[in-house]
């Protein structure tokens, strides 16, 4: 079993990675960090604390930072694609669960500093939380098992610019903190999350069988295909968060390559994933996968849990 600590702004994409971790025996998710991103870290803190009550974890949960390592105010948030909420404005967040006390970066490095088993950190949001961990705990690098992110591209355009994905571009400083350090990281970037597609028969085929938490997810998925359906002619969505959690899973469902990463901090590219390939590298990204596998896998650990 693999202890985890999950670092999210739900976001759409970040509760179904939620909930298929949740569905995991393989998984024993020791705590949650919120950070902004698809949302405020207000709204991302409180739709983590509903999710929490909503998917029946027991995980604590950390509020992250407000403002990017720099320093800097966040960008605005994508309203368009996960709602003002963060979950698409189809239902109250309401939930009387609280954070812990701790702030996010300091909750990674007492976990990992005092767990047994290595932690592998799971980051599925823009890596500010983590890049403080590393800057303010200095054995931190050390005591992780892993670092496992979705974000980035190699040879997939960007989805906020034409070069960057949304996770590094939202602090391109912090990523390049994480990729400095000297823990093995995994990128599971848009090369592979952009193929593996939910249909809306995939969806329908899920949702139908888990009764009113089946309705949510259904929901929330339904204003997230929409704002898909805009500029494509099939009512389908990638898969991004969920994937990065399949990889924690079942990593032998990807290829991958060895090398080293890095991020493009100024001018036009700000944002934009490097790669250098080599075998003796620090970095894995993943560049394919099984996406029928993948979806099957996603859907039967869902439904076997929940349903």
């Amino acid at each position: 079993m693999k202890d985890v600590f999950l670092d999210t702004d739900p976001g759409i994409d970040d509760a179904m990675a939620l909930i298929y971790l949740a569905s995991c025996p393989s998984v024993n998710i020791r705590a949650i960090s919120t950070v902004m991103g698809n949302a405020s870290l207000d709204n991302c803190t409180a739709n983590a604390l509903f999710l929490k009550e909503k998917f029946r974890l027991t995980a604590p949960i950390y509020r992250g930072a407000s403002l990017c390592i720099n320093g800097k105010e966040p960008h605005s948030f994508p309203d368009h694609v996960h709602g003002k909420n963060g979950l698409g404005d189809v239902v109250p967040i309401n939930t009387e669960l609280c954070c812990e006390s701790h702030s996010a970066h300091r909750a990674m490095a007492n976990l990992a500093l005092q767990s047994p088993s290595k932690i592998t950190l799971l980051a599925i949001g823009q890596l500010t939380n983590v890049a403080l961990a590393i800057l303010a705990h200095v054995n931190f690098s050390k005591d992780l098992n892993e670092i496992i992110l979705m974000g980035g591209s190699l040879n997939f355009p960007g989805n906020v610019t034409a070069w960057a994905e949304a996770n590094i571009y939202g602090d391109p400083e912090a990523a390049d903190i994480v990729l400095r350090s000297e823990v093995p990281i995994t990128m599971v970037g848009l090369d592979v999350t952009m193929k593996t597609r939910i249909s809306q028969k995939f969806l329908k085929d899920l949702t139908s069988g888990l009764g009113d938490l089946g309705g949510f997810l259904d929901q929330i998925n339904g204003f997230y295909a929409n704002h898909y359906a805009k500029h494509t002619e099939n009512y389908d969505f990638p898969m991004h968060d969920s994937l990065a959690a399949i990889f924690l899973t079942n990593p032998e469902l990807f290829i991958t390559r060895r090398g080293w990463l890095s991020v493009v901090k100024h001018g036009n590219e700000r944002g934009k994933t490097l790669f250098r390939a080599d075998e003796k590298g620090p970095h894995t990204v993943c560049v394919d996968v099984d996406v029928t596998n993948a979806l099957d896998l996603f859907r039967q650990k869902i439904l076997d849990k929940y349903s």
